[in-house]
């Protein structure tokens, strides 16, 4: 036996054999919690968030994206493996070997991580079952009454914004006050909702955001780095829902409706008002598409207790996405991203980011037409 790992180190390296371990390990976590909710709710609770509060940590120090940084140096990487390959062929086998071994060993190494710092996140208990939500098949008039009170507290605090000429709001700080403003709101929630793990981190402003926005990208959350990655191209009001969004996935929430649930909770309790702005109207949003396919006069309705502020934001906002509507690059994107979140069980795929509605009619039933 210690011959065979002997001469399978000697084959793959220290590097491999390390790439190898992580994979069978993190293989090993989603296989249990594929089996069992309660132990993906303590691993995520007790390991994967301490995991993912590490890299965050040592990606910190980075003042932009380290992914975005590793992401860029791929076609560097690909052709020093063309050229290393190359020359170690006239080496020998071994050293070809060695090579080939080494690129599989981070896609591995990649995949181990995915399983020991994100993916159990998809198998836990729902979100809604955490906060005893009902949900149910919801109706005209429970899409109505959510939305007009998403309307309501939106106009409230469009009281305390600022609006430019353009129609948009001004957010009252720069991209770096509004990340420590969303990570305090975070850590005020997570005294009130016991499943959120409590660490330091601060969103990552991309630097080639531009080209996101064709790709109809606000923000991803790179699991290897533990970075919460955000599109500031886009127009100021998306910046701090992206962002809640991001960190809910940095604590284990994985779903996209339920990342958009909490991101929506957290800026909502906030004490600032252009972070409760933001949580209102960004869920507000979603009720627009489902409200209009169900009763147009509904949505009429709905849309006209919208202050005009609001109103103005939303049509800004359809004007300035317009020349990025239909592209080959939003196409791929969504393909990989659709087929992405079906392999992970979420069998809505992109469509799942808009199942926040239930959610939202959900805990609009259970805390304010209820009284709680």
């Amino acid at each position: 036996m210690k011959k065979t790992v002997l001469r399978l180190r000697r084959r793959v390296g220290v590097y491999g054999m390390i790439g190898f371990s992580v994979f069978l390990l993190g293989m090993a976590i989603l296989s249990a919690a594929r089996l069992s909710a309660a132990f993906a709710d303590f691993y995520v609770r007790r390991i994967g968030s301490a995991l993912s509060a590490a890299l965050a940590f040592c990606s910190s120090g980075f003042p932009c994206s380290l992914a975005e940084c590793l992401l860029l140096c791929v076609p560097i990487f690909l052709f020093a493996f063309i050229t290393a390959a190359v020359y170690l062929t006239r080496r020998g086998r071994l050293c070809v070997t060695r090579l080939l071994c080494g690129i599989l060993a981070t896609l591995l190494l990649l995949l181990g991580m995915f399983g020991l710092t994100y993916g159990a996140g998809y198998r836990g208990s729902a979100l809604s079952e955490k906060l005893g939500l009902q949900r149910q098949d919801v109706a005209a008039r429970q899409l109505r009454d959510t939305a007009l009170w998403l309307a309501e507290k939106t106009n409230e605090a469009a009281r305390e914004v600022s609006f430019g000429p353009d129609a948009f709001s001004e957010m009252p700080y720069d991209f770096s006050a509004m990340s420590e403003k969303v990570l305090a709101a975070y850590s005020a929630a997570a005294e009130q909702y016991a499943f959120l793990p409590r660490f330091s981190s601060r969103a990552k402003p991309v630097l080639l955001s531009e080209p996101w926005i064709y790709t109809h990208t606000a923000g991803i959350y790179t699991f290897f780095t533990g970075e919460a990655n955000i599109n500031i191209n886009l127009p100021e009001y998306t910046q701090p829902f992206t962002t809640a969004h991001e960190f809910a996935h940095q604590r284990g929430i994985a779903p996209e409706n339920e990342a958009n649930l909490m991101a929506f909770l957290v800026l909502a309790q906030s004490e600032d008002p252009y972070l409760r702005y933001c949580a209102y109207l960004g869920a507000f949003e979603y009720f627009r598409s489902p409200l209009y396919r169900t009763d147009t006069a509904l949505y009429t309705e709905v849309m006209q207790a919208l202050c005009p502020q609001a109103r103005g934001e939303m049509r800004a906002y359809s004007a300035f996405f317009e020349k990025y509507s239909e592209n080959v690059a939003a196409n791929v994107s969504g393909a990989l991203n659709n087929a992405y979140l079906q392999s992970q069980g979420q069998s809505a795929g992109s469509r799942s980011y808009g199942l926040v509605v239930d959610l939202l009619v959900a805990y609009y039933e259970k805390t304010v037409a209820a009284g709680e």
